[in-house]
């Protein structure tokens, strides 16, 4: 039973390995789309023609059929199939033509022409018209015979004449009218041999009129046809090509067919295989990312939608190790900016836990280091979090009227006694009291206060000043804070911004965790303003950042802050 079931299991494996490669593998894909392409080509192509053949010309527009007036062919036939008829043999059986089985006779004759049944002259495509009412052209719809003076001898159908009656009695115009014309004519001719066919149109019916000679060259009678209206004839031909064209579509596809795969196959082949090898190197690279080797690159040889995708891929290897690098020296600036200030807490700790302070100023200094040190931990914190709520976007901003001359006072005076107690450098809030209140959100613009004014303090030597301007431009208030530091390159000033970096320059005071710039960008950014650094190496740097106006018809009064609470939820 276990064989059996291998048995089963290999067969399934093998029928399902065609899906299956096609499905897991693009070069197999890609033949199959050349290969069908192909045979969707010749398919398409075929049913055009025979759309142009059959489909879309109706009638008489049959492949140029629009411009026949006539059966071209009935004429031909009736002057073939006057000589066909023996009439010498007839009366030497029956003694006259007129008798009643020389009739007899003669109307079988002429049922075996209307059916299409003469041997010799049987037309495939409309085999047995009568019975089957398939008919083509020189195939009549009736037929009769009449003495050489218009008698009717024998007739097919008896509405069109009756036998005995003279020519002047048939029914039908065109088809009296040609047997008429060729009485005329006999009469006329002085060589009765030169006699030929005579052909009558009329609307959409065709009759002839030829003579049938004995072996005396003597004009025994004449037998005279009526063909089939044209449309009539035209709708079958369309149906006969139709069928002819789909045999010989059917026929001739495999010898074109198989000349063409042979070409398409190695072409579709060479052609998915450089494709399937270009999307493999890059399946490669992107293998490679992810395991951590950000150094592969990949070589790009074409332009194409591949080779625009190589470069993307390149592209972001290097701004992926661009940004491990960052994130690495992201985590050294932030692992000196926690350990600096916790030593300092845990050395001031320790000396007033061993009483060290002589004095209770000492004391007093030793606390207000503990609590600068913290403010730096709390504001190191801050910026990790609004980091990584900026990135994941659930930053929720509570934009109200603001006084932006409160905000900047409050933020000013912060920071003033300690920039000057421990940097001697000062600190000026000249923002006009008077500005009028701007839509933002009074801790996020706080936030970007206090940051760019750290980053001043970070970077101006001791005697230096910080100053912070306001003024209203349109619909935005600029406010700009201001610094006499160290100042930054000109190449430097476009990357400022980005995240984790920082401009390096050894005078700097202090290291930076690289955050505040571009939390205050982002910040910034989110309420509906931009900012922008001027700066000269040597005499300092102005930070200028916008803020809309509040809405005039807005009733709320422009939010302002108690001294006694913080100034900015961080």
């Amino acid at each position: 039973m276990s064989v059996l079931r291998r048995i089963k299991f290999k067969l399934i494996y093998l029928i399902t390995t065609p899906f299956r490669l096609f499905r897991q593998r693009t070069i197999v894909q890609l033949m199959v789309s050349h290969v069908a392409v192909v045979l969707l080509t010749f398919l398409l192509l075929n049913v055009f023609a025979v759309a142009v053949l059959v489909g879309w010309l109706p009638g008489r527009s049959l492949v140029g059929f629009e411009s026949a007036s006539q059966d071209f062919f009935l004429g031909e036939r009736t002057r073939s199939l006057a000589l066909w008829i023996d009439t010498d043999d007839i009366v030497k059986q029956y003694g006259a033509l007129d008798g009643p089985e020389a009739r007899a006779e003669l109307d079988r004759l002429l049922q075996m022409i209307v059916n299409n049944e003469v041997p010799g002259y049987v037309t495939e495509s409309a085999s047995n018209p009568a019975s089957s009412g398939i008919i083509a052209f020189g195939v009549p719809e009736a037929a009769l015979i009449t003495d050489p003076e218009g008698t009717i001898l024998a007739t097919s159908d008896p509405a069109l004449g009756e036998v005995g009656q003279p020519a002047h009695s048939i029914t039908s115009g065109v088809t009296r009218n040609a047997i008429l014309v060729a009485l005329e004519q006999r009469e006329r001719a002085a060589n009765p041999e030169a006699t030929t066919v005579t052909v009558r149109a009329t609307g959409d019916i065709t009759s002839a009129a030829a003579p049938i000679f004995n072996e005396s060259q003597e004009i025994d009678g004449y037998l005279v046809f009526k063909g089939y209206p044209l449309p009539t004839i035209f709708a079958q031909a369309r149906g006969e090509l139709l069928k002819t064209t789909i045999l010989a579509v059917l026929q001739t596809s495999g010898i074109y067919v198989i000349p063409a795969m042979l070409v398409a196959l190695p072409f579709a082949y060479w052609q998915s295989r450089s494709t399937s090898r270009r999307l493999e190197r890059l399946a490669n690279l992107a293998d490679a990312f992810a395991d951590g080797d950000l150094h592969t690159r990949i070589r790009v040889t074409r332009r194409d939608e591949i080779g625009r995708l190589a470069e993307r891929f390149n592209e972001m290897g290097v701004r992926i190790e661009q940004d491990a690098r960052s994130r690495r020296a992201f985590l050294s600036n932030v692992s000196h900016e926690l350990r600096t200030p916790v030593a300092v807490i845990q050395g001031t700790v320790e000396r007033l836990q061993e009483k060290r302070c002589k004095t209770p100023e000492e004391a007093e200094q030793a606390i207000a280091l503990v609590s600068l040190e913290t403010q730096n931990l709390s504001r190191l914190i801050d910026d990790l979090s609004t980091l990584g709520r900026l990135e994941e976007a659930k930053l929720r901003l509570d934009l109200q009227p603001v006084d932006a001359h409160e905000i900047v006072d409050m933020a000013v005076k912060g920071l003033k006694n300690m920039a000057w107690s421990q940097r001697k450098v000062s600190v000026e809030n000249i923002v006009p009291p008077d500005l009028p209140p701007v839509f933002a959100d009074p801790g996020r613009l706080r936030q970007v206060v206090h940051n760019l004014l750290f980053n001043a303090l970070r970077h101006t030597p001791e005697g230096g000043l910080v100053v912070v301007q306001g003024a209203v431009g349109g619909d935005m208030v600029e406010i700009s804070v201001s610094d006499t530091g160290i100042g930054i390159p000109p190449e430097k000033l476009d990357e400022i911004f980005n995240r984790y970096y920082q401009v390096e320059i050894a005078k700097r005071v202090r290291e930076g965790s690289g955050l505040g710039l571009h939390i205050v960008r982002q910040l910034v950014e989110a309420q509906g303003g931009t900012i922008t650094v001027d700066s000269v190496v040597g005499k300092g740097t102005t930070f200028r950042f916008t803020v809309p106006l509040a809405p005039k018809q807005s009733h709320r009064a422009p939010l302002r802050l108690s001294r006694r609470e913080p100034a900015a939820e961080r």
